[in-house]
């Protein structure tokens, strides 16, 4: 989801059910229809539509970890079980 603003409540929970939630100031400039391709490491957002880059608040690297493993509880029990393992 790409937005000017999340609420920090809805924000939080999306990153925990593990939903990419990207802060935007300039998504007046997107158009319905438009095709984008988000990169929410760097924060830049390619409007394949119109050829415009527009700049968002990138997510830290523990959050894309957490995203990429499914959200908060499966990244968890990820890190347990690697825990445990270690042991």
């Amino acid at each position: 989801m790409v937005a000017k603003s999340f609420g920090s409540i809805f924000y939080r929970n999306a990153l925990n059910l593990g939903l990419p939630v990207i802060v935007c100031a300039d998504t007046d400039r997107i158009r319905d229809g438009d095709r984008l391709t988000v990169d929410p490491h760097s924060g830049v957002i390619i409007n394949e539509t119109s050829g415009e880059r527009l700049a968002a608040q990138p997510l830290p690297d523990f959050l894309l970890d957490m995203i990429a493993d499914g959200g908060l509880v499966p990244h968890l029990e990820k890190r347990f079980k690697a825990k445990r393992a270690a042991r």
